[in-house]
């Protein structure tokens, strides 16, 4: 059965064609994450958090239930000390990482954390270097939050997307019938038995409905356009 769902997910195209992992990981790297509707928040989140780990923090129903929140790590308002730590670019890194992924993790203490430093977020008495979140680990071994520890933040989630979220393959293969042909001069017994094509006199017709009856009046039809003279 997982093979068919698999087939039939990368079998469809256009808007619901399954994007290709290079598609994905873009997505996953420049999509505003901060924004996504809340119950698309809730099991990113709780994915990203829990993997594939049996000891589990039950992160959507502490969402939902406002204990835990996403925290910008870089703060939605800079502060003079943040731009410092940004560099003469901190617009740029704003403007680029504010809401991503990378920018963005889980803590259960948003409200005292504010636009303070990074050093304060990390060494504070609940701050990152003292969080339970597996989400987290990553800032404990900061000393700084810029673009580098961006960016290397981004490959590691980049990389636990691909895993947690692999690209699906099938070996199904549908299998297509071929229609068989008869001759109406021969003995088979057509109960139950659908048309889909006919040729009268050497020319073929296709059917739209695939009834019998289609087939009686397209040759009725074309015997009249070969003699519609009346029969006495």
């Amino acid at each position: 059965m997982l093979e068919i769902i698999n087939y039939l997910l990368l079998s469809k195209s256009e808007s619901s064609r399954f994007p290709t992992d290079g598609e994905f990981v873009e997505n996953i790297e420049t999509r505003d994450a901060y924004n996504l509707r809340q119950q698309t928040k809730y099991y990113l989140f709780d994915r990203l958090e829990n993997q594939d780990s049996l000891e589990r923090v039950n992160v959507i129903e502490g969402m939902q239930e406002g204990r835990f929140t996403i925290e910008h790590i870089m703060p939605q308002t800079l502060s003079a000390t943040w731009k410092k730590e940004l560099g003469n670019g901190y617009q740029e890194i704003y403007d680029r990482w504010d809401n991503r992924l990378a920018n963005l993790t889980l803590t259960a203490y948003n409200s005292s954390y504010s636009n303070k430093s990074f050093h304060e977020k990390k060494t504070a008495e609940y701050g990152f270097d003292h969080s339970g979140f597996r989400l987290n680990d990553f800032l404990k071994n900061c000393d700084q939050w810029t673009e580098k520890e961006l960016n290397e933040r981004n490959e590691l989630i980049k990389q636990s997307a691909l895993k947690l979220w692999p690209m699906p393959t099938t070996n199904f293969q549908l299998k297509i019938s071929e229609n068989e042909v008869f001759g109406l001069d021969e003995e088979n017994d057509y109960a139950n038995v659908k048309i889909v094509s006919y040729s009268f006199m050497n020319t073929p017709y296709k059917l739209t409905k695939r009834t019998w009856k289609e087939m009686y009046i397209g040759v009725v039809r074309a015997l009249y356009e070969l003699d519609a003279a009346p029969i006495c």
